[in-house]
C-alpha cells in the first residue's frame, strides 16, 4: 500500500527495488542510532562479553563461536564501546532489510515484504532489543536465513544451500537457547515435506554440525569446565520437586506470552527506559505485563487466531505460511517442555529471535484484511501510519538513566578520584548493579577485588592474589522493596567510611576509605 502510494508519486524512483532497499535500511538505522550511547543497554552480559573479547586471542582459543564474532566487533571499534551502538545499529537496521526481501520471497508477495519491514524498521520493542550487542542482535538474522533456505528446499523440492544452512545452524547452536529451535524446524520440516537430500551432502551437514561443537568441549576443558558447571548450576536453580509442574498454570503462560510480546511489539508498555525494558528483575516485569492494552491483546489474539486457522484449514499451500507456523509450534512447545521441567522461564528476550515472525503473521492478517474488504487499503494504510506515528512517539521519549552514558560518566568520575591506585569496587541495590569492570579496564584502572569475582573468575579476568586495599568504589542505585533492609545496613556502613561521594543521574558514586 505504501510502495503504491509511493510508486505513483514517484513512479521512476519507487519502481526501483534497490531504492526500496535503502529507504528501509535508511529509515531503521536513524531510528535505531537514535540515543547512541545514552540509551545503549550495558548490564552483565555487556560486561561479560566486553571482557571476553579483551582477552581473544590471548587467552582464549577454543569456544562457543559468538564471542569470536563479537570479538571481531570489538576490534573495529578498537575496544571502545561508544562505538558498539553505531555497529549495532548497522546490523539491526539490516536485518529489516532482510525482512523485506525474505518475506516477499516465501510468501511470494510483495506486500507481505514491505508490511513486514516497516513493522520491524518502526516498531519500538524491535528498536529497544537493537539497543544490545548479544546473540540477541544475530538470533533475528539466523531465524531469517534458515526461513529462506528451507523455502528453496520446499519450492524446489530438492536440497539447496544445504552447507549454507549448515553453517547458519552451526551458528545458531553456539548461539542464545532459543536459536535451538531453528535446528527443530529445519528437522521437523524435513520429517514433514521430506524433500530430497543427497546422502553426500547429509553427511556433510551433519558432520559440520558434529564437528563445530567439538571446540566446546576443549574450551570446557581447557577452562576447568565452565560451561558444565554453568550448565549444571542453571539446572540446580530448577524447582526442587514436579509436583506443581502438570497444573495449567504453566500452559497457560505459555500461552501467553505470545500475545502479550506480539501486543508489546505493536505498542510498547511499562517504564519508558532502556534497562527497564530489557532487565528481568520482578517490579520491571510487573510494570511491563500489566500496563499492556487489554485492546491490544484481543487484537493479538485475533490475529494469531486468523493465522493459526488459516494455517492448518486452508488448502491453498504456502510455503511461507508454514515455515512460520512450524516455527511457531516449535516456539510454543519448547517454552511450555522446558518450563514444565525448570519453571517460571517466561523472558521475553526468548521470543527475539521469533520478531520476523511476528512481522510476518501481522504482515499476512494485514494483506488478507486488504484483499477481502471494500476499504481495506484504507484500514492498512490507516493503522500502519498510526502505528508508526505511535512507535516513533514512544522511542523518542524513551531514556536511560542506567545506560551506556550513564554509567561510563560514574566510572569516569570514580577514576578522576583515585587516579592509578589499587581499589575494590562493590555495587548496591537493584537490578542495575552491574556493567562495570570493563569500564574501568577501559578507563585504564582495573579494580583488584570486584562484587563479581564469584561469577567471572577465572572465565572472563583472573581473580587477585592480592590483598584487598582500603580505598574502595561503591555505586548505588535505587534498591528493590525486597532487599530493602539489607540494601540501607550495607549502604549505612558504607557512608561512614565515604571520603568523597557525588550524584551521578540516578547513580551515586561513593570513594570509602576502609581505615577511616
Amino acid at each position: 500500500m505504501i510502495r503504491r502510494m509511493l510508486t505513483y508519486l514517484f513512479p521512476e524512483i519507487f519502481k526501483s527495488t534497490k531504492f526500496w532497499t535503502l529507504f528501509i535500511f535508511a529509515i531503521a538505522f536513524v531510528v535505531r542510532i537514535h540515543g547512541g550511547s545514552e540509551l545503549f543497554f550495558w548490564n552483565i552480559d555487556e560486561d561479560r562479553f566486553a571482557l571476553t573479547a579483551k582477552r581473544i586471542p590471548k587467552d582464549i582459543y577454543l569456544g562457543p563461536i559468538f564471542p569470536y564474532i563479537l570479538s571481531i566487533w570489538y576490534a573495529i571499534a578498537r575496544m571502545n564501546p561508544f562505538v558498539l551502538p553505531i555497529i549495532a545499529s548497522l546490523i539491526t537496521a539490516a536485518t529489516s532489510v532482510l525482512v523485506y526481501y525474505v518475506g516477499k520471497t516465501i510468501f511470494e508477495s510483495k506486500k507481505i515484504g514491505v508490511y513486514a519491514s516497516l513493522l520491524y524498521a518502526f516498531s519500538a520493542l524491535s528498536i529497544v532489543y537493537s539497543k544490545v550487542l548479544t546473540e540477541l542482535t544475530i538470533a533475528p538474522i539466523l531465524a531469517l536465513f534458515t526461513y529462506f533456505i528451507i523455502y528453496q528446499n520446499l519450492k524446489y523440492r530438492k536440497s539447496v544451500n544445504l552447507i549454507w544452512l549448515g553453517l547458519v545452524l552451526v551458528l545458531a547452536l553456539q548461539n542464545e537457547g532459543s536459536s535451538f529451535s531453528l535446528l527443530v524446524l529445519v528437522g521437523v520440516s524435513w520429517l514433514i515435506y521430506r524433500f530430497k537430500t543427497p546422502l553426500k551432502k547429509l553427511a556433510i551437514f551433519i558432520s559440520m554440525l558434529v564437528i563445530s561443537n567439538i571446540t566446546l568441549l576443549i574450551f570446557d576443558l581447557r577452562h576447568e569446565f565452565f560451561i558444565t558447571k554453568a550448565f549444571l548450576n542453571f539446572f540446580k536453580g530448577g524447582p526442587s520437586n514436579v509436583s506443581h509442574l502438570f497444573d495449567m498454570e504453566n500452559f497457560i503462560r505459555s500461552l501467553e506470552i505470545f500475545p502479550n510480546t506480539l501486543s508489546r511489539f505493536l505498542l510498547l508498555s511499562g517504564e519508558k527506559s532502556i534497562s527497564g525494558q530489557i532487565l528481568p528483575c520482578r517490579e520491571l516485569l510487573s510494570i511491563r505485563e500489566i500496563t499492556i492494552s487489554p485492546l491490544l491483546i484481543i487484537l493479538s489474539l485475533i490475529i494469531f487466531g486468523y493465522f493459526i486457522v488459516k494455517s492448518i484449514l486452508n488448502k491453498k499451500k504456502s510455503i511461507g505460511r508454514q515455515i512460520v507456523f512450524i516455527h511457531f509450534v516449535i516456539m510454543f512447545l519448547g517454552l511450555f517442555l522446558f518450563n514444565l521441567f525448570m519453571g517460571d522461564w517466561f523472558f521475553e528476550w526468548i521470543l527475539v529471535i521469533f520478531f520476523p515472525g511476528f512481522t510476518f503473521i501481522v504482515a499476512y492478517f494485514l494483506k488478507d484484511f486488504l484483499r477481502k474488504f471494500k476499504y481495506g487499503h484504507f484500514f492498512v494504510l490507516a493503522a500502519i501510519a498510526i502505528f508508526v506515528f505511535i512507535n516513533l512517539k514512544t522511542l523518542y521519549s524513551i531514556h536511560d538513566s542506567y545506560g551506556l552514558g550513564a554509567k561510563t560518566r560514574a566510572v569516569k568520575y570514580a577514576v578522576s578520584k583515585i587516579g592509578d591506585k589499587p581499589f575494590y569496587l562493590d555495587s548496591i541495590g537493584s537490578c542495575h548493579t552491574q556493567g562495570y569492570n570493563y569500564l574501568f579496564w577501559h578507563y585504564g584502572n582495573f579494580p583488584t577485588h570486584s562484587y563479581t569475582d564469584d561469577i567471572f573468575t577465572p572465565a572472563y579476568y583472573q581473580k587477585s592474589d592480592l590483598p584487598k586495599p582500603p580505598l574502595g568504589i561503591v555505586m548505588v542505585v535505587k534498591p528493590s522493596e525486597d532487599g530493602l533492609n539489607e540494601f540501607q545496613k550495607i549502604y549505612a556502613d558504607y557512608k561512614q567510611k565515604t571520603i568523597e561521594s557525588k550524584k551521578i543521574g540516578k547513580i551515586e558514586v561513593l570513594i570509602v576509605n576502609e581505615k577511616k
